[in-house]
């Protein structure tokens, strides 16, 4: 297994308070940490191992992990195959204007109750604004 680990962080121009994180690893793990920003992303390939709201989880190629601010989690690849993902970090502050232009009722309360999700069009969203 490679022991190559890479963390490309970008902040968007178009759009205020939106990091992007394009990661792969193979033999990094993260501790438990939180985020103070909305988090949303994408197994790219390989899987990602996690704890999040009292759970353990595994996100496979093709699956989707939020993350409300707050949430504690830690993480590492899981398996042979180097981890590829992609997450967009998303400030409240940004997050609850495009909710509220949505129709989003209670979009300052709002929060995402499923942590790992196999969502092909929230999928399509994210890795859309990641591009």
């Amino acid at each position: 297994m490679s022991t190559e680990n890479r963390f490309q962080f970008a902040k968007s121009a178009a759009l205020d308070e939106v990091m992007l994180l394009k990661a792969s690893m193979s033999d990094f793990s993260y501790g438990t940490h939180a985020h103070e920003e909305f988090s949303f992303g994408v197994t790219l390939s390989g899987r990602q191992d996690f704890f999040a709201l009292g759970e353990y989880h595994k996100s496979y190629a093709g699956n989707v992990i939020v993350f409300n601010p707050e949430d504690a989690h830690d993480g590492h690849s899981g398996g042979e195959s180097t981890l590829h993902y992609k997450m967009l970090y998303i400030h409240p502050d940004q997050l609850v204007p495009m909710l509220e232009s949505a129709g989003v009722h209670q979009a300052k309360s709002f929060r995402v109750e499923k942590v790992l999700q196999d969502d092909a069009q929230l999928r399509s969203h994210i890795l859309g604004l990641a591009a």
